[in-house]
């Protein structure tokens, strides 16, 4: 084998092993990229305790539903909400609207979602307080307790919008947990009879002088009656 031929094998076996290398670091390159083109679903967790002084209250066996209000889609900008068509008329940015007004439409969508029978998944809170809903596409949610257990009536709560995924700190979330705000009302106490302000003490005395004068009167009367005789 002349110099040239194994020249030319060397090189050849050199390219081999340059390619493998760069087809290796390519591969490893594109898995982040593709992983990330595949998230397009995630999942949304509800906590539902109520925290008092001293301790929690589970709030088990509440019923929510959630619907879709926006379809979500990854630029190169970020998210971009489209809202879908069922709920066009509530349709704002919804990235850019303050939580005030976004918490005013959560109760507007709820109300427009349970009149036309709209909410497309149900779930009940187990025994920690806490339900999940899976397999979401990426968008933007309502979610809305549709079922009150007895012993949780007195515990109030509004809709919340939840974006899926959401962004905390520059990390992008995609299994989204949140933790309904609830308010106690404590139950109303029985009507009681209207205070006159006046004592006891000045009853009883009274009530006894009264007796008093009674007898006297029926003691000078019989006298009386007595002396006429």
């Amino acid at each position: 084998m002349d110099k040239t031929m194994k020249a030319h094998l060397k090189l050849n076996s050199g390219l081999s092993v340059t390619g493998f290398f760069l087809l290796v670091l390519i591969t490893l390159m594109m898995r982040p990229l593709t992983a990330s083109a595949a998230q397009n679903t995630g999942s949304l967790t509800l906590q539902c305790v109520f925290s008092v002084e001293g301790g929690e209250r589970i709030l088990v066996g509440d019923e929510y539903a959630i619907v879709k209000i926006a379809a979500a889609k990854q630029t190169e900008g970020g998210m971009v909400y489209t809202t879908e068509t069922a709920f066009s008329r509530f349709d704002c940015d919804w990235l850019n609207t303050a939580s005030s007004d976004l918490n005013r439409i959560a109760e507007d969508l709820t109300d427009f979602s349970q009149k036309n029978q709209l909410f497309t998944a149900f779930a009940v809170t187990d025994n920690n307080g806490e339900l999940s809903f899976g397999s979401l596409e990426i968008g933007l949610y309502l979610v809305a307790r549709t079922k009150t257990a007895p012993a949780n009536e007195r515990f109030e709560t509004d809709p919340l919008l939840a974006f899926i995924p959401e962004e905390v700190d520059g990390n992008v979330i995609y299994d989204v947990t949140a933790t309904p705000k609830f308010s106690y009302h404590s139950p109303a106490s029985d009507p009681a009879l209207p205070q006159t302000g006046l004592l006891l003490w000045p009853v009883t005395v009274l009530a006894v002088l009264g007796c008093l004068l009674i007898i006297c009167g029926s003691f000078l009367l019989r006298k009386e009656h007595d002396s006429e005789k």
